[in-house]
C-alpha cells in the first residue's frame, strides 16, 4: 500500500474492482445464454434414430395450467394466453381422419392404400406413417412395420414414453395394452382448442416395458387410457404435459393382476 494512501480508500477499490469484474462475468454469461437459446431455436433438433431408442434421454414430463383454475396459482406457474404450436387446417383434417381409422384398426383390413395416400400427401408429418406401422403390423406381413416407424420417429418432433411395471418394480414386457388417445393444445387470447387428437391403436410394451409415442411439441393431455382385460392399471398423473426437451417421459404404471 502507498504510504500516502488511507486503508479505506484501498478497501473501496478492491470492492469497485471487485464489483466491475462480478458484473462482467454475469454480463458474458447472460450473453452465452441469449446466444444458445437463439442457436436453438434456429437449429432444428435432430431426428430420432428408433434404432437407438434405449438411449434416449427421457427425462419426466413437466406438467402445466392452460386455463385458469378457481383459487391462487400454483407458485411460479403463470398460466399462458397463447401458445405458438398450430397446425394447418388439411394436416389437421388428416390428423381427424386417420384417428378414426385407428379407433377401427381391427376393421381396417382394406385401408391400407388410404393411409398410404395420406403419408404420400403429407410427407413431412410423422402421424400417417405411424398409423400405416400400425396397420402394417396388424395386418400385413410385418415386414414393413419397423421402416415405417423409423420413418415416423424420424418426423416426429416430439416424443412421450410410458413404462408399465409391476408391484415389484419389474418392467410388464409384452403386455397387450390396447389403445391410448392424446390431445394435443392449441391456444389463442387464452381460448382452448383441444380438438387435435393422436390416436395409437394395438399397442404392446417391448422388453423393457416401455412404449414410445411420437407426438406433437405441445402441451399433451391423455384422453384415453388402456384397461387391459385381467389387469388394474394405476396411472399417476393428470391434466396437460409438456417436454423439457425433443422426449419425455410419464410417470412410471403400475400394473396389477387382477384376483
Amino acid at each position: 500500500m502507498n504510504a500516502k494512501e488511507k486503508p479505506g480508500l484501498v478497501s473501496g477499490k478492491k470492492v469497485l474492482f471487485n464489483t466491475l469484474l462480478a458484473c462482467g462475468a454475469g454480463l458474458f454469461l447472460l450473453v452465452w445464454v441469449t446466444l444458445r437459446w437463439v442457436e436453438m431455436q434456429i437449429t432444428p433438433p435432430a431426428p430420432l434414430a428408433w434404432a437407438e431408442r434405449a438411449e434416449w434421454v427421457t427425462p419426466p414430463v413437466n406438467f402445466t395450467r392452460l386455463q385458469k383454475q378457481p383459487g391462487p396459482d400454483p407458485p411460479f406457474q403463470r398460466v399462458r394466453k397463447n401458445l405458438d404450436f398450430e397446425v394447418e387446417p388439411d394436416e389437421e383434417e388428416m390428423v381427424r381422419q386417420l384417428a378414426v381409422l385407428a379407433w377401427a384398426m381391427e376393421d381396417a383390413g382394406d385401408r391400407r392404400d388410404a393411409i398410404a395416400a395420406e403419408a404420400s400427401a403429407f410427407p413431412s408429418a410423422f402421424y400417417p406413417w405411424y398409423v400405416l406401422a400400425s396397420w402394417e403390423a396388424r395386418h400385413g406381413d410385418g415386414a414393413a412395420t419397423d421402416g415405417l416407424i423409423e420413418s415416423a420417429f424420424a418426423r416426429a418432433p416430439a416424443v412421450v414414453t410410458m413404462k408399465f411395471i409391476d408391484e415389484l418394480d419389474r418392467p410388464m414386457a409384452g403386455l397387450r395394452l390396447g389403445t391410448i388417445e392424446i390431445a394435443c393444445a392449441r391456444l389463442k387470447d387464452r381460448v382452448l382448442n383441444q380438438n387435435l387428437r393422436l390416436v395409437y391403436p394395438d399397442l404392446t410394451t417391448d422388453e423393457r416395458g416401455m412404449i414410445y409415442l411420437p407426438i406433437y411439441a405441445t402441451p399433451s393431455r391423455t384422453t384415453v387410457l388402456p384397461q387391459p382385460e385381467g389387469y388394474e392399471m394405476i396411472y399417476d398423473w393428470e391434466g396437460w404435459f409438456e417436454f423439457p426437451g425433443q422426449t419425455g417421459t410419464l410417470p412410471p404404471v403400475l400394473v396389477r393382476k387382477r384376483r
